[in-house]
């Protein structure tokens, strides 16, 4: 399975070879975007969704709740795209195993896309 990482813009940063990047403007990248709506003390956060034009899908989060919305959402559109069962899962399944890394701009704290990936890897190799 692959191991997520953090892309970074740091000098010297360099991705690992054998690295699926899955940020935008990536095929596999996630389309809800999260934002931070207001600054304060504990935050706003929303979500957009980036393929209609940046609809507004809410506001009024946690940062993590935020990320965890913008997940499920995109884990409910990976499932329509690539139904379970189907031969264009299962090929997204073996092309995301054949992977060493799979990385994101996502702090490793909070989830992410990638998860959803990973868990459609670990269908294939079941």
């Amino acid at each position: 399975m692959p191991e997520r990482i953090v892309l970074s813009r740091a000098r010297g940063f360099r991705l690992p070879p054998n690295t699926m990047v899955v940020s935008r403007p990536k095929p596999l990248s996630n389309p809800f975007r999260v934002y931070e709506h207001c600054k304060g003390k504990n935050g706003d956060w929303g979500v957009e969704n980036l393929g209609r034009l940046h609809e507004p899908m809410g506001h009024g989060w946690t940062r993590a709740g935020a990320h965890q919305f913008a997940v499920d959402r995109y884990r409910e559109l990976v499932d329509e795209v690539y139904p379970a069962g189907g031969t264009a899962r299962w090929v997204l399944a073996l092309t995301i195993v054949e992977h060493d890394f799979i990385a994101c701009w996502c702090p490793l704290d909070l989830p992410c896309h990638t998860d959803v990936l990973k868990e459609i890897g670990e269908e294939a190799l079941r």
